[in-house]
């Protein structure tokens, strides 16, 4: 997938805009119900089912600020032993950014509230939000 390599899915919670892998992006779909888990780690909205498969829902204003939201969309990630959704309030597009720019932008791991519960939930999951970048919002998320 060499020909996805810059370019990255725009997403928004709050006031944090972020680019994600598009390689990393299985599909955007609107937000299913939610079953509880308890005990369940800080971030973690729930399970849905998505594709037949329960996948954990992770939201980003929840483990970026601790604020919970209304999810306008689920972003289901993928990795090789990974199966999530990210909850967003908006999904902006998907944008093709230069490799020295992104460079300079902060990681999003590195804003998360909640860093340590999402390494303890699922390392894979960890690895696909540390290739993240958080986005200015007067950047390209606007």
């Amino acid at each position: 997938m060499a020909f996805l390599a810059d370019q990255y899915l725009l997403v928004e919670s709050r006031a944090l805009c972020c680019a994600i892998p598009l390689a990393a992006v299985s599909e955007i779909m609107r937000p299913l119900p939610l079953q509880a888990v308890t005990p369940c780690p800080e971030g973690v909205l729930g399970m849905a089912v998505i594709r037949g498969n329960a996948v954990p829902v992770v939201g980003l204003a929840d483990i970026s600020t601790g604020e919970s939201v209304s999810p306008y969309r689920f972003v289901s990630l993928k990795s090789d032993q990974c199966r999530c959704a990210l909850a967003v309030e908006r999904v902006t597009g998907i944008r093709t950014l230069p490799k020295s720019s992104v460079q300079s932008l902060p990681p999003l791991m590195s804003r998360l509230k909640f860093a340590q519960e999402v390494v303890a939930l699922d390392k894979q999951l960890a690895i696909i939000l540390d290739t993240a970048r958080i986005v200015p919002v007067a950047g390209e998320c606007v």
